[in-house]
């Protein structure tokens, strides 16, 4: 691990443009040299401090791109394909999208601050004297992130700033980025931002000194005042969801500030649920993790029964399914169908905060109406990133088993390999593509369907 500050590390998955073409044989992207290794890194999943452990590894969504920040000693490293870039203090978890590669990089921290750059195809954007997470739009077009002018190293590494804007770097002609800021801020949330499909919508949340967190969007075409407050000011937003374009947009706040207590929310912590500014699911006492439907119709959470947990649709008031966890929610595109990781005999992991450990991790997929009875499909010993196709009739996701991982979907499975990247279906649904590292070879490869 370097020695960089802890202002949370990147967590993004962004489509490639469909003007790209795809990949649609299997092929060899890159193979990782002697000399490096693939970082790790913690990932923000809410405000309260949860993380999850991923690879800093990633696939575009076309196939024809493997990224990852590869570390050689104490450097991190931005390797796009077979081309490693010049080494840094960090560099995080690459995003792919629109033919393009972004990295979060920085140097080493010194009491006058630590230079933060956004890394584009090997070129900076920048520097700043700090950033948060990045988010990018679906097109590569666009890339948000928080920034904090003039901060300083903190106790235990935090950055101590009292400035916190949200940066919008746009790709105003080819190869060459502007950047422009919004307005200054007490706090900004952990978590990265939220691009609406188009691009064109950013929503996070933000601390307004002495009063709470706010949520606050921004239309990136509207003229004047860019950003707008949601909500009134909360004592912590949480996690925050949104429909495909932007609009319909979800949360959960706590009455525990950030840092009290455990990451994990509970009934004690007085959780509400918002979707649409109307408050949703009082007859729980405990909500968490939303997921809005692509339209905006309809949002699931996470709710508290029995000191078990399921999943909850609108107002339903009696879900059926008991889990000790659920960790992962996904609307299909059509929003008629819902699924989620559930864990049943898990524990809080002791090195990750909130994140899960051990016991049986599957999917349960369930109609958006009330009442519909769970499918509940095969446990492994670990389940990630739940992938729908466009019309909604079939699933994909990754899963872990004793001699490694493979992709899933119904029937078909993947062989097993050293690690797997997040399932692509293509456009007419016969296959799915993913990335595999096997050793230190990166491929594409493709799953055929029934």
């Amino acid at each position: 691990m370097s020695t960089r500050w802890v202002a949370g590390s990147l967590f993004g998955l962004a489509s490639t443009a469909l003007a790209l073409p795809r990949q649609t044989s299997e092929a060899l992207l890159a193979r990782i040299p002697e000399d490096l290794s693939i970082a790790h890194e913690l990932l923000p999943r809410s405000n309260r401090g949860r993380f999850e452990s991923r690879s800093m590894l990633a696939w575009s969504a076309d196939g024809r791109q493997v990224a990852y920040a590869g570390v050689r000693g104490d450097e991190y490293v931005p390797v796009v394909g077979s081309e490693p870039g010049r080494p840094y203090a960090y560099a995080s978890l690459p995003i792919l999208a629109g033919g393009h590669a972004f990295f979060h990089v920085a140097e080493p921290a010194t009491e006058a601050g630590q230079p933060s750059w956004l890394w584009v195809d090997g070129a900076t954007v920048g520097p700043e004297d700090w950033m948060g997470d990045l988010a990018v739009s679906a097109d590569g077009q666009r890339v948000a992130f928080w920034t904090y002018p003039g901060a300083e190293p903190g106790v235990s590494g935090v950055p101590k700033s009292t400035q916190h804007l949200l940066a919008i770097a746009t790709e105003s002609s080819p190869k060459h980025w502007t950047v422009s800021r919004g307005e200054t801020w007490f706090d900004g949330a952990a978590v990265p931002p939220l691009f609406s499909a188009s691009g064109e919508r950013v929503t996070t949340s933000a601390l307004v000194q002495g009063k709470g967190w706010v949520l606050i969007q921004t239309l990136i075409q509207t003229s004047g005042k860019r950003e707008r407050a949601l909500c009134e000011p909360q004592p912590t937003i949480d996690t925050i969801a949104t429909s495909r374009d932007g609009s319909a947009v979800a949360y959960v706040q706590t009455q525990s500030r950030n840092g009290e207590g455990s990451p994990i929310v509970s009934a004690q912590d007085g959780a509400q649920l918002y979707f649409r500014g109307k408050r949703v699911g009082k007859k729980h006492a405990l909500v968490d993790r939303p997921a809005v439907d692509a339209a905006g119709e309809h949002v699931a959470y996470v709710v508290g029964i029995e000191d078990k947990r399921t999943v909850a649709v609108d107002e339903e008031k009696a879900p059926a399914g008991r889990y000790d966890h659920v960790l992962e929610l996904a609307f299909d595109p059509t929003g008629k169908r819902l699924a989620f990781v559930a864990n049943v005999g898990g524990a809080e992991s002791r090195d990750v905060p909130g994140d899960i450990e051990g016991g049986k991790w599957f999917v349960v997929v369930r109609s958006v109406r009330a009442g519909g009875e769970p499918e509940v499909q095969a446990p492994f010993p670990e389940v990630r990133d739940l992938s729908w196709n466009e019309a909604g009739d079939r699933l994909a996701y990754r899963a872990r088993e004793a001699d490694g991982w493979r992709v899933i979907s119904g029937k078909a499975r993947s062989e097993l390999h050293d690690e797997v990247g997040r399932p692509s279906f293509a456009a007419d649904g016969r296959s799915i593509g993913h990335g595999t590292r096997d050793g230190r070879d990166l491929w594409w490869r493709v799953l055929a369907l029934e």
